[in-house]
């Protein structure tokens, strides 16, 4: 492995890593943190994540971070912007590359959470990379679309192969608020904690930023006191 390229959730850049990755055969290696999803993040709290994530590398002896990337990977993006992400990453992966013969690939494996947009990464980077004969890797909406380790080819010249791994989670979540806030984005399964308590932790979440765009959205005259109250109201339009 050559370079390890780390995807994670732009809305919690934090609470979607998985500190196991940065230990055994993994430690040492260079890695791009691809922070994935960040359309749905302010270009400030991006920026700030930026600074701060290679800033942690930097004080750390396990980790070696090269690169930060905020992208997004989904199929609606345009051909344009995939290409100017992609390129950022494949970029970084030349740079990092070490291997002296052109017919021996540079290998990037990709790792992160569940369902943090890994085979879309690979997707993105396969069609840029103008490596179009390799298959598709699998994406979906809920986590555990990847089951086994696969190999794609994303970059003919030079030749960059890049493997998709399974969502790999930490056997143990002891934040409960790290656990609700991968529920809420879907990288853990919602039964896990119920759905009613997602709803009433996303609720006081969007309070406590006062965020109140579901007033307008559903015709309110003001925010709801509470869940319960909000759930009323719902029902009585």
């Amino acid at each position: 492995i050559d370079l390890i390229v780390e995807v994670r959730d732009a809305r919690l850049p934090s609470s979607s890593r998985n500190p196991l990755l940065e230990s055994g055969v993994l430690a040492n290696r260079p890695r791009v943190i691809v922070l994935n999803k960040s359309d749905l993040v302010a270009r400030s709290e991006l920026a700030h994540w930026r600074e701060a994530l290679m800033t942690q590398s930097s004080s750390s002896s396990s980790s070696r971070v090269v690169g930060v990337q905020s992208v997004v990977a989904r199929s609606d993006v345009g051909a344009t912007r995939k290409r100017q992400q992609a390129n950022e990453i494949l970029r970084v992966a030349r740079e990092h590359s070490t291997k002296t013969f052109r017919t021996v690939p540079t290998v990037l494996l990709v790792v992160g959470v569940p369902n943090v947009g890994k085979s879309s990464i690979i997707n993105m980077l396969r069609v840029v990379g103008q490596s179009r004969r390799a298959p598709r890797a699998k994406t979906g909406a809920l986590p555990g679309v990847t089951r086994v380790v696969g190999g794609f080819l994303v970059s003919e010249d030079p030749p960059l192969l890049m493997l998709d791994s399974p969502g790999v989670m930490m056997p143990h979540v002891a934040n409960p608020l790290q656990g609700l806030r991968l529920c809420l984005t879907g990288c853990l399964s919602e039964r896990l904690v119920g759905v009613d308590v997602l709803a009433d932790y996303l609720f006081h979440t969007l309070h406590r930023c006062r965020s109140f765009a579901y007033v307008d959205l559903y015709g309110l005259s003001a925010p709801a006191a509470s869940l319960g109250e909000l759930l009323l109201a719902l029902r009585r339009r």
